[in-house]
């Protein structure tokens, strides 16, 4: 992503079988200074869960520094043929360039987010 461009980081989610899946507590984190959360414009606190093409929109905490997000009561709908879950994310000036990632938890499962690159 060039600086000060935005990108949306995601993740599949999958169903390892388990039945009447509960609501869930989700955070996604930031690897590194220089990144937030949010486009070029102004911040933006939601998470896209994407369910068989139809978005559902839920707005989140953000940590006191910045670096973390957490959204409460997500339905995954992970019984759908496709659910993907994203955030939109932003470099500044001062970001590291390279591969980077965002870290998404759901309850105690972490996986990092499809890669993007900082020039």
């Amino acid at each position: 992503m060039y600086k000060r461009q935005e990108k949306y980081p995601g993740v599949k989610v999958g169903n390892n079988g388990a039945r009447n899946v509960p609501l869930q507590t989700i955070s996604a984190v930031l690897p590194q200074a220089g990144l937030r959360f949010g486009g070029p414009h102004g911040p933006d606190h939601q998470l896209t869960v994407m369910v068989n093409g139809t978005n559902r929109v839920y707005m989140g905490t953000i940590s006191a520094d910045g670096s973390t997000l957490t959204f409460t009561d997500v339905d995954l709908a992970v019984g759908a043929e496709k659910t993907v879950m994203f955030v939109c994310v932003s470099a500044t000036e001062d970001a590291l360039t390279g591969p980077t990632n965002v870290a998404f938890t759901v309850g105690n499962q972490a996986s990092p987010s499809n890669m993007m690159t900082v020039t």
